[in-house]
């Protein structure tokens, strides 16, 4: 690993959002990260017999390399004590992502986004009023016409439909400040020979064909199209697999002035893309999180988004990630 590390939990002075007091006799932690929903969740276990009240906590690990020290902030999140052992020696910290405030704020009847305002300016001044912790942006677009919330809808849930009509994502980070940014279209990171070290034995790679459809049949009527997947390039392909799997849509709908022909042929090239999936383990590396693009140079490789991250913290950071990217099997 080349560094020794050191564990600080802090409480959180929440006016600030700076450091407050060391809660000292860290035994161990958890985090877990995942694209959408709150984002974040973890445990911390302390060796203490004081009572600790909801409080925001900062987990941060200190590197130290060769005599220079470097402190990496893991998480922050809004925790509270859910248990202990009999003598009262330990306790457990739960800790929730610092969105959890803006997932049980609801709107009122008849709350929504307008389309003459900064969507993201707006989804910001949202959750600023919700959340405690700092909120930040980057660039901004407009609604093609008003969004409208369902009665109940949760203030976090309303946000992030908008911000999602716009190619835009919430992102947190260790310090658990909240960013809303464009969803990344280039990678993060590379993976490949040259630090292959990073990741770990033991990776897993899924991907499922066998359901795919070579034919697609829509019937409206009398009126009948098919397409048909029939390319040697294709893996998935009538040439390909030797046999046909067939698909039949007795209730199509067309958009757009679409022909039924044209209807069967994008529903195939629909069925045919089809995610892939890899999970490892690797060491830590400083701003991979949920939502980003990490490039695979080696296995399968491309381009994959990470879907979620389990942080398991001791001598130092080790990361199991799952990653996702979508395949075209057929395209007309």
């Amino acid at each position: 690993m080349g560094y020794t590390s050191e564990w600080r939990v802090y409480r959180v002075n929440a006016q600030t959002w700076a450091d407050a007091d060391e809660i000292r006799g860290f035994k161990s932690a958890s985090v877990s990260r995942e694209d959408g929903n709150l984002v974040e969740s973890g445990s911390i276990e302390i060796d203490t017999s004081d009572e600790i009240d909801e409080c925001y906590v900062r987990l941060a690990m200190v590197a130290s390399v060769d005599g220079t020290h470097d402190r990496i902030d893991v998480a922050t999140l809004l925790c509270t004590t859910t248990g202990g052992n009999w003598d009262g020696a330990t306790v457990t910290l739960n800790g929730r992502s610092v969105l959890y405030p803006a997932s049980r704020a609801l709107y009122d009847d008849g709350a929504w986004c307008s389309s003459s305002v900064d969507a993201v300016q707006w989804a910001a001044r949202e959750l600023e009023k919700v959340v405690q912790a700092p909120v930040t942006y980057q660039g901004g677009f407009e609604l093609s016409e008003p969004l409208v919330f369902d009665l109940g809808a949760s203030v976090l849930d309303s946000v992030r439909q908008v911000l999602d009509s716009g190619g835009y994502m919430i992102a947190t980070d260790g310090r658990g400040v909240i960013s809303l940014v464009p969803k990344p279209t280039e990678p993060i990171v590379t993976i490949d020979s040259s630090n292959a070290r990073l990741l770990m034995p033991g990776g897993v790679s899924s991907k499922d064909y066998a359901n795919v459809p070579n034919k697609y049949t829509a019937r409206m009527g009398k009126s009948i199209a098919r397409a048909v997947n029939d390319s040697i390039d294709s893996p998935v392909s009538t040439v390909s697999r030797g046999y046909r799997v067939d698909f039949l849509d007795t209730s199509p709908t067309p958009t757009g002035g679409e022909t039924l022909q044209g209807y069967a042929e994008r529903k195939l090239e629909e069925l045919s893309t089809v995610p892939i999936e890899q999970t490892y383990t690797r060491e830590w590396v400083e701003g991979v999180n949920p939502g980003y693009l990490v490039r695979l140079s080696i296995g399968d490789m491309g381009d994959y988004r990470v879907m979620s991250q389990s942080y398991e913290c001791g001598a130092g950071i080790t990361v199991t990630e799952k990653v996702r990217k979508e395949v075209r099997l057929w395209t007309k």
